[in-house]
């Protein structure tokens, strides 16, 4: 059989043009790679300065509506610092760090008081029959002010704030054994 010249250059010239196609394709995802690794070590870097309150902050009095519906604000006791967990019931971290923020909440003889804030503002009573919160506080929707004040846009979230209203430490994600220790420390309970 044989072949005309025309069809073989045209054949030729497609094989180059699918080639050149590929190399392009093969430019761009590696490109498009490239930036998103970058994307991703930026994320990572950013994470914790965009989404965590820094120790050293100030913060004013928290503030919100309770479960009953009544506004509720807990402000700085001269002798108390304050111990915040921020939760959500639609994150499987908060549960996972519950029964240790159980562990940590108030007892009459403690020196500190605790106050549990759902950023979701989804909690309700028979979720908290499922988690309890002792006596500690419970704002189940933050006013705007406490939000934007204590950064309250991820969970978990454990914030010490001493007397005076300044950030001391703050502790993401799931607690492990030495943030508990790390913690108790904090507030003089050595375990």
């Amino acid at each position: 059989m044989r072949r005309d010249k025309s069809t073989g250059s045209v054949q030729s010239i497609l094989n180059v043009g699918l080639l050149a196609l590929c190399l392009v394709l093969l430019a761009s995802n590696l490109v498009l790679l490239r930036q998103a690794k970058a994307v991703e070590r930026n994320n990572e870097a950013l994470r914790h300065f965009a989404l965590e309150i820094k120790a050293g902050a100030r913060v004013p009095p928290l503030e919100g509506v309770d479960l009953a519906g009544n506004w509720a604000r807990i402000g700085f006791d001269q002798q108390k610092p304050l111990l915040v967990f921020v939760f959500s019931p639609r994150c499987a971290f908060s549960d996972r760090n519950w029964t240790t923020w159980s562990a940590l909440s108030p007892v009459p003889e403690q020196r500190v008081r605790v106050a549990y804030v759902d950023v979701s503002k989804t909690a309700d009573a028979a979720y908290l029959r499922a988690h309890p919160t002792g006596n500690a506080l419970v704002i189940a929707k933050p006013d705007a002010r406490a939000i934007t004040s204590y950064n309250l846009s991820m969970t978990p979230q454990t914030i010490l704030v001493d007397s005076q209203g300044t950030v001391l430490k703050v502790w993401s994600g799931v607690l492990t054994a030495s943030d508990v220790a790390d913690i108790r420390a904090s507030l003089g309970q050595a375990r």
